[in-house]
């Protein structure tokens, strides 16, 4: 685990940083990224690699009012699907037992397959595509949404393991999925979600 003492990053890490900037010359989605989801989420207020080097975008959940979602922009165009801080899971700590990604009989995001540098083969998405489903203590059920149009890279098969890293570290190793826009719509599926300033000023409201 890389441990960082203040906010400037290490050359280690500048120089991964440099080498997802020029992703021409990379073939590896997950190579790039992983460097930067090893990293801790740094105690206020120190913000991790992840909040300061990706731009965050929030996707509001129509369906269900607490169940909004983050995505994290790179401009290297690879995208991380996490929870909002705002999802009730995280807002009311809600206790976990259960995370499925089988979707139906037909969709099982676990097969999801990718190959060369344009990650062929993997599942296309939707907003509205289902990610995963996670089941709480409580019997509760929460739909997880793709949140934008794209291809699924990968999946975080470590929350297998330990859910817990979606409320522990939900800006790095608790990510969800990575899925990557359809080519020439990164900025347009960006542009589709809500910034930071404009997601306050939703919560803002409707109070």
């Amino acid at each position: 685990m890389v441990s960082v003492a203040n906010s400037t990053p290490s050359s280690a890490l500048m120089h991964c940083l440099i080498v997802i900037e020029t992703n021409s010359a990379v073939n590896n989605t997950r190579e790039m990224l992983d460097s930067l989801l090893s990293v801790d989420r740094i105690v206020s207020p120190y913000e991790s690699v992840c909040e300061r080097y990706f731009q965050h975008k929030y996707y509001i959940n129509e369906d269900n009012d607490g169940c909004d979602q983050l995505v994290l922009f790179h401009s290297n165009r690879v995208c991380l699907i996490t929870l909002s801080p705002n999802h009730c899971i995280l807002k009311q700590d809600k206790r976990m037992k259960n995370i499925d990604f089988n979707i139906s009989d037909a969709v099982n995001r676990l097969d999801n397959k990718v190959s060369g540098k344009w990650k062929k083969g993997g599942q296309r998405v939707s907003p509205e595509s289902i990610l995963c489903r996670i089941e709480c203590e409580n019997n509760e059920t929460f739909d997880i949404k793709c949140c934008l149009n794209g291809t699924i890279v990968e999946i975080n098969n470590n929350l297998l393991k330990d859910m817990d890293l979606i409320k522990q570290k939900t800006f790095s190793d608790g990510f969800i999925a990575i899925i990557l826009p359809f080519r020439g719509k990164h900025q347009s599926e960006k542009d589709s979600l809500l910034s930071p300033q404009q997601y306050r000023e939703l919560l803002d409201n409707k109070l």
